[in-house]
């Protein structure tokens, strides 16, 4: 789907001649559990590669940037929250205590 996104987002590149990055965002699954499946990097990004190599063929030479959000692909596993638990609240129906 990658590969996808960036030859349909680079078509409209090619369209306006000002434009000088690409952003792709984010969304890159990260498995949190065990056996839960994480975004293979060098896998989907190969094909982006090719489709940027390919537009800048196209174009005479005209090469962008490439802009990603990886955010929670890179901090999801970096810590831990340590917490204690000071009170516990039971409710009973709409708004009793």
């Amino acid at each position: 789907i990658w590969q996808q996104v960036a030859t349909k987002s680079l078509s409209f590149c090619k369209i306006f001649p000002t434009v000088t990055a690409l952003n792709l965002g984010g969304g890159y699954k990260v498995g949190r559990n065990p056996g839960e499946p994480s975004t293979d990097l060098q896998e989907i990004g190969e094909p982006v590669t090719d489709a940027f190599r390919t537009f800048a063929e196209e174009n005479d030479g005209r090469e962008l940037k490439l802009e990603i959000e990886p955010g929670t692909y890179l901090v999801a596993m970096a810590g831990a929250l340590v917490s204690t638990v000071q009170d516990k609240v039971h409710t009973t129906g709409d708004g009793g205590q």
